[in-house]
């Protein structure tokens, strides 16, 4: 895998965009229903692996990306604040804040956060890089003991999410060394393995009944009414995904999916108007469907396509970039 331009990666941000725009559709279905379970199952791993995508790829001395990244949290921030006051029935007051990210902007923030640290992060050293993610995984850990780091500018998702964050950065500075190489060339092990840890994450998350909230991780335990074994697992599940995902994900151009997973920033940012303005807006929870069959969870998947190619493709990509990227 090389940083440059990656058919392989592109086709997995694909998944993943398309993981973030259904589990958002999801949200419409109760509790109850069955396809819930699914919606934890994308929330296990569709976040972590977005950022270790994003630490693969990243770099010093990028002070333009952070630049952007922060314009375009203060822009979204405002806008979607609000457009959910336009759409809003209960007459409240437009309140505008930065200090708590809306929806999916923590996002921007963390690539800030973490952006900023890369001069303290990167090594060339293996061993180094072993210590710095172990260190990185305990305090993940740690931190959901302290209730008080939740929501605030992203501070508890910034320790949740740094080691996936870190182990994409340290798989990129691996790729093409001699133990990077030796890895890669178990690609059958390695998906039995990672394919066995999915499918084992997924019975735990239904047979533990795990709670949402513990997949967001924007709280504590106390807050969200879980331990720090859930989060180990959590941890565990995620990164077993992930692997399978490389090891299955063809590296190839694949007809509509490699080039909408080359433009998944403006599905990312603008897909949520869509969601919030006409699914929940205009057409509540579907109470028609009463979600008792196939066909409602495939008329959600197909509406997620539709989301991806409108705001997905090259000329949109490009209307974005001229809008909102200087």
């Amino acid at each position: 895998m090389e940083k440059k331009r990656n058919d392989k990666i592109d086709n997995i941000k694909f998944l993943l965009i398309f993981c973030v725009v259904f589990g958002h559709l999801l949200e419409l279905y109760p509790d109850s229903n069955p396809a819930m379970l699914l919606y934890r199952i994308i929330y296990s791993f569709h976040m972590p692996a977005f950022l270790f995508v994003s630490g693969y790829f990243a770099r010093q001395g990028r002070t333009k990306l952070i630049r952007q990244m922060l314009v375009l949290y203060v822009v979204f921030q405002t806008l979607y604040l609000l457009f959910q006051h336009a759409i809003a029935e209960d007459g409240s007051e437009l309140a505008l804040q930065y200090t708590t990210p809306n929806w999916v902007l923590w996002y921007l923030v963390l690539l800030v956060y973490y952006y900023l640290l890369l001069p303290l992060l990167e090594t060339d050293k293996p061993k180094t890089m072993g210590i710095i993610a172990a260190g990185a995984f305990v305090l993940a850990v740690l931190v959901g003991f302290d209730s008080s780091v939740s929501y605030f500018m992203a501070l508890s998702r910034f320790f949740v999410f740094l080691p996936f964050f870190l182990l994409g950065l340290y798989a990129s500075k691996l790729a093409g060394t001699e133990k990077g190489t030796a890895l890669l060339s178990r690609r059958r092990l390695w998906t039995v393995l990672c394919g066995a840890g999915a499918l084992l994450g997924a019975a735990y998350i239904r047979w533990a009944q795990v709670p949402i909230n513990a997949l967001y991780g924007t709280c504590g335990y106390e807050v969200n009414g879980t331990t720090p074994l859930m989060r180990v697992i959590w941890f565990a599940v995620a990164l077993c995904w992930i692997g399978l995902l490389f090891c299955l994900v063809p590296g190839r151009k694949i007809p509509g999916v490699t080039v909408i997973g080359r433009n998944t920033l403006p599905v990312f940012l603008l897909h949520g108007f869509l969601v919030k303005g006409i699914v929940f807006r205009y057409l509540g929870t579907f109470p028609s469907f009463q979600y008792t069959g196939l066909e409602t969870l495939v008329l959600t998947a197909v509406l997620a396509l539709a989301i991806l190619l409108l705001l997905g493709n090259p000329v949109a990509d490009k209307a974005f970039k001229k809008v909102f990227l200087w």
